[in-house]
């Protein structure tokens, strides 16, 4: 016998004995929870399923950059000063031998090349270029001077053989670093920010009106 049905006999609980077929009701509830209940197994299987969601991808590392070479372009096109060193050269050219008049220099303003010698010069960008004399070459008779705004390597022939007198002009690394640190500096002096706005500005308020 349970423990309480001494204390509530079967006869006196509503609808009998525990064995006792369900009312309508009861009915209506164990078909409710079931369907709950199967609802819940059928997610929990689902989930169990369901694969776990992946991991995001690391984030992609921003570029390699070079800032000395950025700072140097940007202070040779934003300040347009004029070159802060130069170098002449002489360069010798054997018949028929292509040699190189000018190497290429970073941060160079210009290169002047005067044919000292008696024969003409055919000048190229590239050593192939004046070895097969292509269109892409430019003669300089004798006594007559070429100057051209350029970084890169010059070349040249001579079919008899001449002397060159080269003058470049560059604007030196030491002098560019020290404007461009000033250039830093002034502009963390000035906090650079957006303009303040033009015009009167409004008082504020007195009183508890003016209380936000």
């Amino acid at each position: 016998m349970p423990s309480t049905e001494h204390l509530y006999p079967p006869e006196q609980r509503p609808g009998g004995s525990l064995t006792a077929p369900l009312s309508a009701m009861g009915e209506r509830l164990l078909a409710e929870a079931d369907k709950w209940r199967a609802m819940s197994e059928e997610a929990i299987a689902t989930s169990k399923k369901t694969p776990a969601p992946a991991e995001p991808a690391p984030p992609v590392p921003p570029p390699t950059v070079n800032w000395d070479a950025e700072l140097d372009r940007e202070a040779l096109i934003m300040r347009r000063r004029q070159p802060t060193d130069w170098s002449p050269t002489t360069v010798v050219l054997t018949a028929g031998a292509q040699a190189q008049v000018v190497p290429y220099r970073l941060n160079r303003k210009s290169v002047t090349i005067l044919n000292n010698g008696a024969n003409p010069v055919i000048l190229g960008a590239t050593i192939g270029a004046v070895a097969n004399q292509a269109s892409a070459t430019f003669p300089l008779a004798a006594g007559a001077t070429l100057s051209l705004e350029s970084e890169a390597a010059i070349w040249g022939l001579s079919v008899s053989g001449t002397t060159l007198a080269v003058i470049e002009t560059y604007y030196g690394a030491q002098h560019l670093a020290r404007a461009v640190s000033e250039l830093v500096r002034l502009a963390i002096a000035a906090r650079v920010g957006p303009p303040s706005p033009e015009g009167p500005t409004t008082p504020h308020k007195q009183g508890e009106k003016g209380l936000l």
